[in-house]
């Protein structure tokens, strides 16, 4: 009896470590799980870091392109004024 007490005990001991080993390794498969989602985030955060720098890049060109824009336009809108100017004293000299 004492040895069927033993290996039954041994079968027991056993059992728990099996329990043990299994719930480690479930949660060892969790980890490296995150891990995973953990880098897949990190790429993505990196590639849309990229993404913005090259959008913010492209703003900011837009923005001194639309500035130049305005500079031409009230330029162009003065020499429209000028040339409105010149026309009516030549419609003047012209007609009276």
């Amino acid at each position: 009896m004492n040895t069927h007490s033993a290996s039954s005990s041994n079968v027991a001991t056993d059992a728990d470590t099996l329990v043990n080993l299994t719930s480690e390794i479930a949660r060892l498969q969790a980890l490296v799980e995150a891990l995973q989602q953990k880098d897949t985030l990190a790429q993505a955060h990196a590639e849309l870091a990229q993404k913005h720098a090259a959008l913010s890049q492209k703003h900011s060109v837009l923005e001194q392109n639309w500035d130049e824009l305005q500079a031409q336009y009230a330029k162009m809108t003065q020499s429209f004024a000028g040339i409105k100017q010149r026309l009516a004293w030549f419609e003047k000299q012209l007609f009276g």
